[in-house]
C-alpha cells in the first residue's frame, strides 16, 4: 500500500504561493516607483537651491502652472535658469521631449526640463526665475523603458499564485476525505444496562378454606 497522501503537495502549494508574492511584490515596486518618487518628493521653491539624492536615470523639473486661489499660467523656467551639479560635476539640462502633467496638494505641475543623473549621489540643484515651485521625479518615458518584462513577471506571478492557492485547498480538501474513510464510522456504544432493583421472594399464600357443608337436624323438619 502506497505512503503517497491523496491530492496536491502541501510544500508544493505553499512554495508557489510564497515564491509568486515575492516576484509581484518586486514587479509592483519597480513599476510604481517613479510615481511614488512624484508625490514623496518635496516642492523647490523658485528661486531656489536644493540637494537630494538621486539614482542612476533620467530626471524631469516640473513647474507649477496653476494652483488654488491663482490661476492658469504658462511656464517659464529654460535650460540656463537651472544648473545641476553632481557628482562627476555640473549636469546639463535640456526641454522635454514629451509633454506630462501631475497635480500635488492642489496646484498642477508641467514637465519643462530634464537632466540624465549618470552615477547614484547627491545632486545639488540651483534654480533662478520667477516666484514659483517646482518639483523633480524620475522621468515616465525612461522609467517604463525596461517596464515590460515587470509587468509580464506581475502577471505569471499572480496566475502563479491563483494556481497555488487552489492547489493548496484541493488538497486539504482530499485529505481530509481520505482521512474520514480510512478511519471508517465511529464504533457504536451501547447504553449501559439500567439498574433494576433486586427481585423480592413472595412467600406462597395458602388457598382459602373451604364452607363447612350443611346439615339437616330433626328440629328442621317441618310437623
Amino acid at each position: 500500500m502506497s505512503g503517497k497522501k491523496p491530492g496536491p503537495s502541501l510544500p508544493l502549494s505553499i512554495g508557489l504561493i510564497v515564491v509568486s508574492t515575492i516576484v509581484f511584490c518586486v514587479a509592483l515596486y519597480i513599476l510604481v516607483r517613479p510615481i511614488f518618487g512624484l508625490l514623496s518628493g518635496d516642492p523647490i521653491p523658485v528661486p531656489g537651491r536644493a540637494t537630494e539624492q538621486y539614482d542612476e536615470g533620467v530626471y524631469d523639473i516640473y513647474e507649477q502652472v496653476f494652483s488654488f486661489g491663482g490661476g492658469f499660467g504658462r511656464t517659464s523656467l529654460r535650460p540656463e535658469d537651472v544648473v545641476v551639479t553632481g557628482p562627476d560635476g555640473t549636469v546639463a539640462t535640456q526641454r522635454v521631449n514629451s509633454i506630462s502633467s501631475l497635480s500635488r496638494n492642489g496646484a498642477n505641475y508641467e514637465a519643462v526640463l530634464q537632466f540624465e543623473a549618470a552615477t547614484d549621489g547627491d545632486y545639488t540643484v540651483d534654480i533662478s526665475g520667477t516666484d514659483g515651485w517646482v518639483v523633480i521625479g524620475e522621468s515616465f518615458d525612461t522609467a517604463w523603458d525596461g517596464a515590460a518584462p515587470w509587468i509580464i513577471a506581475a502577471i505569471v506571478s499572480s496566475l502563479t499564485f491563483l494556481v497555488g492557492f487552489v492547489m493548496l485547498i484541493v488538497g486539504m480538501v482530499r485529505r481530509r476525505n481520505h482521512v474520514d474513510r480510512s478511519t471508517g464510522p465511529p464504533p457504536s456504544t451501547a447504553p449501559p444496562p439500567s439498574m433494576a432493583p433486586p427481585a423480592t421472594m413472595t412467600p406462597p399464600v395458602a388457598p382459602p378454606a373451604a364452607p363447612p357443608s350443611p346439615t339437616t337436624g330433626p328440629s328442621d323438619v317441618p310437623w
